[in-house]
């Protein structure tokens, strides 16, 4: 079992009734015969969480991220051009990226923020129509690309930006774009 969260980004149930999640979640490590995670910090999440399982989990971390087409140069504009991508979730920030985007602009400086992803569960919704709620505020530093984006779509969308954003907060979890954003410089 790779488990590339080892605690839930969110909670489906209630707190009251968490430990149905966390049961099961733990049933599912205890019959599985090994369990893959990408960090240290995922083995230790397993062990402190679920101590009858931790025996069995090993470290395969993220290797570098190759993309098959050659990177592309990064903009020669005098726009700072950032990038928020992946799945638009409230733990990743995008709020905070937003305002702070939204701010700088506002103060004269030369910057946009491309947010590329899309809502992937019901219990998102709320909070990505907040932040387009924000957006509407002061649209003209932000551009939206609101879909999945395949993997023969991101060396042009990474060249179109000079740097990723990752305002995460609270965080269980080995993130994908993280390690796209460093394998991509």
């Amino acid at each position: 079992f790779t488990a590339h969260d080892p605690l839930p980004h969110k909670w489906l149930l209630p707190k009251s009734l968490r430990w149905i999640e966390k049961g099961s979640l733990g049933w599912m490590y205890k019959v599985s015969d090994l369990i893959i995670v990408h960090s240290d910090a995922g083995r230790q999440t397993i062990r402190k969480n679920f101590p009858e399982s931790g025996g069995k989990v090993r470290v395969i971390e993220h290797g570098p991220y190759e993309l098959e087409a050659k990177l592309l140069p990064p903009p020669q504009s005098g726009t700072l051009e950032l990038l928020l991508f992946g799945a638009l979730r409230e733990n990743k920030g995008g709020d905070l990226a937003i305002l702070a985007v939204q701010r700088l602009f506002k103060a004269g400086l030369a910057v946009r923020l491309t947010i590329a992803g899309r809502v992937l569960n019901r219990k998102e919704q709320a909070f990505w129509d907040r932040c387009k709620g924000l957006i509407a505020l002061c649209p003209e530093p932000i551009r939206l690309i609101e879909e999945f984006i395949p993997d023969s779509r991101l060396p042009e969308l990474f060249a179109d930006c000079h740097c990723f954003i990752l305002p995460y907060g609270q965080f269980f979890s080995d993130s994908g774009v993280a390690f796209l954003a460093l394998a991509n410089g």
